[in-house]
């Protein structure tokens, strides 16, 4: 039963989650040209939200060097611009 079905009548769901954290799942290396971040967003409670992806140009991925404060405090403004608070 691993097949996909289409629903007689489109489905629509609104709600309203908070996430408390995120977790890198994968970062894709573009080669000169940056590179693509997913994470997963966790509420409070570490249960699965969703997932982003989020894409860093060269000129942001050549400043992150070992140190991996860089990438924490970028994937937090990026989070923060896609989701702002009301």
């Amino acid at each position: 039963m691993n097949q996909t079905y289409d629903l007689a009548v489109p489905l629509q769901q609104v709600k309203i989650q908070q996430f408390a954290k995120y977790r890198i799942q994968q970062v894709i290396v573009h080669l000169f040209s940056g590179c693509t971040i997913t994470v997963s967003l966790l509420d409070a409670n570490n249960y699965h939200g969703e997932n982003v992806s989020l894409e860093m140009q060269q000129s942001d991925y050549v400043t992150w060097g070992e140190d991996d404060t860089y990438i924490v405090e970028w994937i937090n403004a990026r989070l923060q611009e896609r989701y702002p608070i009301q």
